[in-house]
């Protein structure tokens, strides 16, 4: 089980890679490379969202492979199959 500290040390090193925490980075700026990644992230000309039997999206991803880890990890905490579509995201400013 990870403790509060290594939760924090392994955020930080997502947004800042290797050793983050040892460095002067604060919660606020680790949230904005987050949110940055995620806005990035949501760009992508595919994404694959997992999504329940009711129609409710659980998390999009960018690979299946990553819906899929996902799927397998959630579905024991619903009565539902969770079934796997695939869409398309376009941003119409560009």
């Amino acid at each position: 089980m990870m403790d509060d500290k290594q939760f924090k040390e392994s955020v930080y090193e997502l947004a800042f890679g290797c050793s983050a925490i040892d460095r002067d980075f604060s919660d606020a700026d680790v949230l904005d490379r987050l949110r940055e990644f995620s806005d990035d992230a949501l760009r992508s000309s595919e994404r694959v969202y997992v999504v329940l039997d009711n129609g409710e999206i659980m998390m999009a991803f960018t690979t299946v492979e990553e819906a899929e880890n996902y799927a397998v990890k959630i579905d024991d905490g619903y009565d539902t199959d969770i079934d796997i579509k695939v869409a398309t995201w376009r941003d119409d400013d560009e």
